[in-house]
């Protein structure tokens, strides 16, 4: 906390919540639907340096 102090702006805020071990363990991720997939992104040809 004190370095956190140390580097918070003059017009920042910051909040912080302190979270036990097994409070962290049993913690679980919802995700929303998923993505449309999207097409691959194009591989580039190959370069040549001289």
């Amino acid at each position: 906390m004190r370095r956190l102090k140390g580097v918070i702006p003059p017009e920042g805020h910051v909040r912080a919540l302190y979270v036990t071990q097994a409070q962290w363990d049993h913690m679980f991720v919802v995700h929303g639907p998923p993505e449309k997939e999207r097409p691959g992104e194009k591989i580039p040809g190959q370069l040549l340096f001289w």
